[in-house]
């Protein structure tokens, strides 16, 4: 064997391992729902629309989740929304940055123009 195929063939074997699909929904799902809580918390990073895209995300992507990460997920996810709903509540639109700002339909909601 050439130094160059011995070369290429330990490359192959040190690559790293691409994510499984599941795997790599998950990451996702969970990024989505740590985003939308760090959006809704109280403080400088607060961000009422950036938190609805990220739960209406994490809504979309949980359905693709395999069956063991769906429970702890939507939980979480649960947890996040009713954090957004009381934020909206309780005056927090007024605070919203994005191009969202002032609206205070939960997220999942539907809008009119959506169906």
């Amino acid at each position: 064997m050439s130094d160059a195929q011995s070369s290429a063939e330990s490359a192959r074997r040190e690559a790293p391992r691409p994510p499984a699909y599941d795997e790599l929904v998950v990451q996702c799902t969970t990024a989505f729902v740590n985003l939308a809580a760090l959006r809704v918390a109280a403080g400088e990073h607060r961000d009422l629309g950036e938190a609805r895209k990220a739960i209406d995300l994490a809504r979309a992507l949980l359905e693709h989740c395999p069956e063991q990460a769906v429970r702890p997920l939507r939980d979480a996810l649960s947890s996040v929304q009713l954090s957004y709903a009381r934020a909206v509540t309780e005056g927090g639109a007024q605070h919203e940055k994005g191009p969202e700002a002032g609206r205070e339909q939960a997220p999942g909601e539907a809008t009119g123009g959506d169906q």
